[in-house]
């Protein structure tokens, strides 16, 4: 779970802008599921340095909308 929340993080990160905001998200629940399912696993400080840029990116798609 490790490996593909890291592959759709990467992902995410490396779209087009047009379909980042999406993919973020869905690299979020895959976290989110990772974390769930091994939340002591020897991954998980790597992850969550992961998460944090995917959450920076995502919020910055926030911040976007808001301002129009």
């Amino acid at each position: 779970m490790f490996y593909r929340f890291e592959s759709a993080s990467r992902f995410a990160l490396n779209s087009f802008e047009r379909l980042q905001e999406e993919r973020l998200k869905e690299a979020i629940a895959d976290y989110n599921t990772f974390k769930k399912q091994f939340p002591e696993s020897e991954h998980a400080d790597e992850a969550e340095k992961i998460l944090e840029k995917v959450k920076l990116e995502l919020q910055g798609f926030t911040q976007a909308k808001e301002a129009k």
